[in-house]
């Protein structure tokens, strides 16, 4: 309420208790931006699928717009178009999809992870469904997790690793990735209510540089930020 943020972001579960709606509604929440991952929800999720049906529910009575966040595999990225269907007879406003990244509960399973060919072919797949839909019906979209689309021609993609956008804990730190606020990988603090960026990572800016350390195994170089 104090950012004037519109939206929220969450796996769901909190949903599941409907008293907070209301706090939400009282906040100036308008959207919910949910996890869905459709046919791995139950192995990639600490929520289950039969709950995610009962969040949903839960929010098409509140009034709240919401979409999904959805993991896309070397076991799923070919049915975004199924995805899409269902997103929209759901009654979501919008789907973004996101690489998988191995970190988490997910650091064993090398097997999920997209191939160079399977990431093209999900770049052609995305094309494909976004002109079956109307974004006033259902809105599209796609994380920079992914890296650049080389099929693409008027791709802009930049990774804004650590550069234009930082991430703070609770205990103050500042780590240049959502998916690197682990210790380790701290570029800064947060002291008197400024961002104190002491270090960061070279960035070339046309990849995504946490999926090629997770996915990869490329070694990312820290340097002093002068």
């Amino acid at each position: 309420k104090e950012i004037g943020q519109p939206w929220i972001l969450s796996n769901g579960l909190a949903l599941l208790n409907t008293s907070i709606i209301e706090k939400l509604k009282n906040n100036n929440i308008k959207s919910v931006s949910m996890s869905y991952h459709f046919g791995i929800h139950d192995k990639i999720s600490v929520v289950k699928y039969k709950e995610i049906l009962e969040i949903i529910e839960i929010l098409k009575s509140s009034e709240l717009e919401y979409r999904f966040l959805t993991t896309i595999t070397s076991k799923n990225y070919q049915l975004i178009e199924e995805m899409c269907k269902e997103s929209y007879q759901l009654g979501a406003k919008g789907i973004m999809f996101t690489n998988f990244i191995r970190q988490g509960n997910g650091t064993n399973l090398e097997e999920l992870v997209l191939t160079k060919q399977q990431l093209k072919e999900f770049f052609e797949y995305l094309k494909k469904v976004r002109s079956m839909y109307d974004k006033k019906d259902l809105i599209i979209e796609r994380s920079g997790t992914f890296g650049k689309d080389e099929t693409s021609i008027n791709n802009h993609f930049n990774c804004e690793f650590g550069d234009n956008r930082v991430y703070i804990t609770p205990d103050n730190n500042i780590y240049p990735c959502l998916f690197l606020t682990k210790p380790g990988y701290e570029i800064g603090k947060l002291i008197d209510g400024k961002v104190m960026v002491e270090e960061k990572y070279e960035n070339n800016h046309d990849k995504c540089l946490i999926s090629e350390l997770c996915n990869n195994g490329i070694q990312l170089k820290k340097v002093k930020k002068h």
